[in-house]
């Protein structure tokens, strides 16, 4: 079934109103808090209202009407890493976007901004962010922090791309800052969930989410087919927990299995939400962010709502204090989004760029030119060491390196005390706005700083070749299906991918690198696969050497 543009534009933008109207209720656990922060204690629309930034030290903004969370944010730096090929650029997304997202994060989790901070060290890529930082722990990452944003991959995917590619991407963007099968299972969930309601023009009844649970056991399968996820993530991980991916998966699919028993159990009784969230632990402290939990309740939510005006569901959602207010109304919003032919009339920050996205999407999905975000040369490319040096000025106008240009929103919000901080809103040129700490004077930069600047090079290729680059050029050397199996008399292909399974195997012995290395200069895009080869060793034994705790 052909998916209709306003499906996509009202997912996206159904997805954002909640976000933005369960961003006032966030982590309020009483009618008073909420109170203090918008001057009422029902949200019954969005508004304009107060929330305290940067801290105990910050300083208390003010936030327009509609303004949307981390939930969304990050949505919107999934859709800018699409290429219009359709390939999802890990590496701009997990060494631009997640780092200079931490200058302008609204509502953020402790996890998810561990992981984004840890992803600016030089030596940290999206596959080996193994952190341990202050007691937080990469593989104890479980939250909705992945499946709140992974919703474009769903979007741009067509019957054409497969389900598995679309998974696969997922689960890429996923391990970029959550290392529990629960974080990534979530978003796998949900993905499935949105694929269905777009495909099919209607919500996933209650028995075809034990399909999407199935799912489960085949992703540590695809991810055995990606050469950087097999070569060096799941052997970490497994040596980190001490046991198999695949075993992980099983264990959560019970939990999921359990969950949608009673889940299902309360609604054939005719339960209402609010017994839904409390029956699976989604107003305790322990499990209120768990992915999984909220990806199940947040397509409970949907389903039981499936004939109620949009806006009525999406605002439940947002008023059950205690609940993951924000994730599950926005994960909700984006499924019912694509089953309803209306969309918000309340003020919705920057709708009109998230509609842009939302149509690049639609149009990557139908096979349609679009051109791609220009980022930074990632070649030149260092992350400020501090979220103060993220914005600088250029041209008599503000700049935030990585993502561009923009203008400034009003007066700069100040934080009291010897020292004070700054915070200002930025109307990026491309649409978004973002408010950011930045210093009174921020510092002013030139042309010459290529590093922080577009890359005019990508742009180029990007017009004479819409969708290339060099994550583009990886795919061709590490193709999902390129990793074949013996049958019959049938030789192994000795890609990118069988070579650095060969030389890990080998536990890295010198002789089997360099004999791989001589055999792929006699490739085709010889140069590109011995980098590429040598980059996955030299990431693998980095991993290892992190594991043992000789860098970390």
């Amino acid at each position: 079934m052909q998916v209709d543009k306003s499906q996509i534009v009202n997912s996206a933008l159904w997805a954002a109103y909640g976000d933005a109207a369960g961003f006032i209720t966030e982590l309020a656990k009483s009618t008073s808090l909420v109170k203090r922060r918008a001057g009422i204690s029902h949200v019954s629309e969005t508004i304009e209202w107060k929330r305290k930034i940067g801290g105990q030290y910050g300083a208390l903004a003010q936030l327009p009407a509609g303004c949307y969370s981390d939930d969304t944010q990050l949505r919107l730096s999934t859709c800018r890493s699409l290429l219009s090929s359709g390939k999802f650029d890990v590496e701009a997304f997990s060494k631009i976007e997640l780092p200079i997202w931490l200058s302008y994060a609204l509502g953020a989790g402790r996890g998810s901004k561990t992981a984004a901070s840890h992803l600016s060290q030089a030596s940290v890529n999206w596959n080996n962010n193994f952190f341990d930082v202050n007691k937080r722990s990469y593989f104890q990452c479980g939250g909705n922090g992945a499946a709140m944003r992974i919703q474009p991959h769903v979007w741009v995917s067509s019957s054409e791309t497969g389900i598995d590619k679309m998974v696969l991407d997922v689960i890429r963007n996923s391990v970029c800052t959550h290392g529990h099968a629960r974080g990534i299972l979530g978003a796998v969930f949900h993905a499935n969930c949105l694929d269905f309601a777009l495909k099919y023009n209607e919500l996933p009844p209650p028995d075809e989410w034990h399909s999407f649970i199935r799912v489960f056991s085949q992703v540590p399968l695809i991810m055995e087919r990606d050469t950087e996820l097999a070569s060096v993530w799941l052997p970490v991980w497994e040596e980190e927990n001490n046991g198999s991916f695949g075993n992980a998966c099983q264990q959560v699919a019970n939990e999921c299995e359990k969950d949608i028993t009673i889940l299902t159990d309360i609604m054939n009784s005719g339960g209402k939400y609010r017994d839904l969230v409390s029956a699976i632990g989604g107003l305790e402290d322990e499990t209120r962010g768990s992915g999984t939990k909220t990806a199940l309740l947040a397509m409970c939510h949907a389903w039981i709502h499936k004939r109620t005006p949009v806006k009525d569901a999406l605002l439940e959602a947002a008023n059950l204090l205690n609940s993951d207010t924000d994730t599950i109304a926005t994960m909700s919003g984006a499924l019912l989004g694509c089953v309803t032919a209306t969309a918000p009339t309340d003020p919705l920050q920057d709708r009109k760029y998230i509609e842009q996205e939302a149509i690049r999407c639609w149009k990557i999905r139908t096979g349609q030119l679009v051109e791609n975000f220009k980022y930074p040369d990632l070649f030149g490319w260092k992350p400020p060491k501090t979220q103060i040096e993220v914005v600088r000025s250029f041209e008599n106008k503000p700049f935030v390196i990585g993502l561009g240009k923009g203008s400034t929103l009003g007066e700069a919000f100040i934080s009291d005390g010897k020292k004070p901080s700054y915070w200002q809103w930025i109307k990026l040129d491309f649409g978004q706005s973002v408010l950011c700490k930045r210093r009174e004077n921020p510092e002013s930069i030139s042309e010459r700083h290529g590093a922080l600047m577009p890359s005019n090079k990508k742009a180029s290729a990007s017009q004479n070749n819409p969708g290339r680059s060099h994550s583009d050029m990886k795919d061709t050397l590490f193709d999902v299906n390129a990793s074949r199996k013996n049958t019959g008399n049938q030789s192994p292909v000795r890609d990118v991918h069988f070579l650095t399974n060969e030389a890990i195997h080998s536990k890295f012995d010198p002789t089997i690198i360099g004999r791989n290395l001589l055999e792929l200069i006699q490739k085709e895009n010889s140069v590109e696969a011995a980098i590429g080869y040598a980059a996955i060793i030299a990431k693998a034994i980095a991993s290892r050497k992190d594991r043992n705790g000789n860098s970390r």
